[in-house]
């Protein structure tokens, strides 16, 4: 109803949550739509830097991800430690996530503060699976980290 009255849909509480990202991080699917359709914004920031398409991700939410990418979520968006929504899935091992940013042209290669790349912490905790959908994708498997360790040093150390 209040979207029909033309609420402001950006209006952010003291910790800079709006109705978008307290719709993804509830997971509904619903009100996301409803305010994705009334146009939100899905560039606005948390406190702590997270965008909705980062709640998303977190959820494991194959739907939300793909609607908040429908309405214009950038795939490559950084937090504050550089790292994008393809980063957060490798070290997870939320490896359909990845896929769909893949197949929304996540870029692959990205490095974060500490140039490690999707690859890296994929490797690093275990995920074989999404090793193999990153290296399927182009991942640079000899890309070094800011330590100098490829994807592999780090699965092995």
């Amino acid at each position: 109803m209040l979207l029909g009255q033309g609420a402001a849909l950006d209006i952010a509480n003291l910790n800079g949550w709006t109705a978008l990202h307290k719709a993804v991080d509830g997971s509904d699917v619903r009100t996301t739509r409803a305010l994705l359709e009334a146009r939100a914004s899905t560039a606005c920031k948390t406190n702590d830097g997270q965008r909705a398409l980062r709640i998303a991700v977190g959820k494991q939410s194959a739907e939300l991800t793909s609607l908040l990418i429908e309405h214009g979520a950038s795939v490559d968006d950084r937090d504050a430690d550089e790292r994008t929504p393809l980063h957060v899935c490798a070290k997870e091992g939320h490896t359909d996530i990845a896929a769909l940013l893949l197949r929304s042209a996540a870029d692959v290669a990205a490095f974060d503060a500490t140039r490690q790349r999707p690859l890296h912490l994929a490797a690093a905790h275990g995920h074989l699976h999404t090793v193999s959908l990153l290296l399927h994708n182009g991942a640079p498997i000899a890309a070094k980290d800011g330590e100098g360790a490829t994807a592999y040093d780090v699965a092995t150390a």
